[in-house]
């Protein structure tokens, strides 16, 4: 119930702030899309993205974006989803995080960087997830603050006596509640929120899931993260992210460093390596063509291990791939993407909104 009441208080704060907003100072762009992936069978959807000044005379801060996105495929799979980053008068406090509510099941193949492709299993689940960021700039684009983590895995379905439930290795076979308090750092010089071509961002996080709070798990989150971005000329960039991911403690699998799906490792399934610690390098080189059509070349690398130790130069993962990007908002560089990612034994399509980093 307490969760709930704080739910609904932001929501509320939400929705005044975002009440403000007068229609002339918003821009909203719809895309609808449809895609193919072997996990998903024919899946299509819509989002929604908004943009707009909190401050509508404020010359420091850069602009917010609301992101509204609902998916449904022919699995009966679905996902909604809001994803926020406001930035408040003169760009002092920030806010940003996510709400996600997913119907979506998942083939688990293990724990570890050296699970087998025969391992695969179906796991049904829904999921409702909630993070939350408050901060306070202390200096020139350099934030530190609280958040917030909620996630709840329930209604769980697997074959009975099967690889996933037999696994002695796993917490949450059974679903259950991850509530994390800690603190956050970040420092912002990227030119651009959703696509930047020059810059950098640096953040160091640490989250604290204790049975203390209501959590029905206890374990440590530790995520460092940093990204480059070079400008060779007008048109061409090569941007470069670099994440070091630990887990400590009782972690249920869900909540493992995962390698794999749209966002880290693209051409490996989501979750297809998952482990304590990951590690993961990703390069891109972008390019501007014609117009408002650009394309990409990418290279994912990583790997997870049950032992920072254990990770080693040896049992790195890598994935290649090319991507097509079409301009709907130039002065916010705002693309539509569409990824191929070809992996060692899979491959995988992407589409959304946005570089992925």
């Amino acid at each position: 119930m307490r969760f709930i009441f704080l739910l609904l208080t932001f929501l509320g704060l939400f929705s005044q702030v975002f009440g403000q907003i007068k229609p002339k100072n918003l821009r909203s762009l719809p895309l609808p899309f449809i895609y193919y992936t072997p996990e998903t069978n024919l899946a299509g959807g819509a989002m929604l993205m908004n943009l707009f000044k909190i401050s509508p005379q404020d010359s420091i801060a850069r602009t917010s974006n609301v992101r509204l996105g609902f998916t449904y495929t022919l699995n009966r799979q679905i996902l909604t989803d809001i994803q926020y980053n406001l930035f408040f008068k003169e760009e002092k406090y920030n806010m940003n995080g996510d709400i996600i509510y997913q119907k979506f099941p998942q083939t688990f193949y293990g724990i570890g960087n050296e699970t087998i492709l025969s391992n695969a299993e179906q796991i049904n689940f829904q999921q409702f997830h909630w993070t939350l960021r408050a901060l306070r700039k202390i200096k020139n684009r350099s934030f530190v603050g609280l958040q917030l983590l909620y996630n709840n895995l329930f209604a769980i379905k697997s074959k009975n006596g099967g690889f996933f439930d037999q696994n002695s290795r796993i917490h949450g076979k059974n679903g259950g509640l991850s509530l994390g308090v800690g603190a956050i750092i970040f420092n912002d010089h990227r030119d651009n929120i959703l696509n930047a071509s020059k810059g950098s961002y640096l953040e160091a996080s640490i989250l604290s899931y204790n049975k203390i709070l209501g959590s029905d798990f206890s374990y440590l989150a530790i995520n460092l993260e940093y990204r480059k971005y070079f400008y060779i000329k007008e048109g061409q960039t090569i941007a470069l992210r670099a994440m070091l991911n630990a887990r400590i403690g009782e972690v249920p699998f869900h909540r493992l460093g995962m390698l794999g799906g749209e966002y880290l490792m693209r051409g490996y399934y989501n979750g297809r390596f998952r482990d304590n610690y990951l590690i993961s390098l990703q390069a891109e080189y972008r390019r501007h063509i014609y117009k408002r059509l650009g394309m990409i070349l990418f290279s994912d690398f990583g790997q997870v291990a049950n032992q920072i130790e254990n990770l080693e130069f040896s049992k790195t993962r890598f994935t290649v791939g090319v991507g097509v990007r079409f301009s709907i908002d130039k002065k916010e560089r705002i693309n539509i993407r569409l990824d191929f990612g070809l992996g060692k034994d899979m491959q995988g399509i992407y589409s959304g909104l946005s570089e992925i980093f």
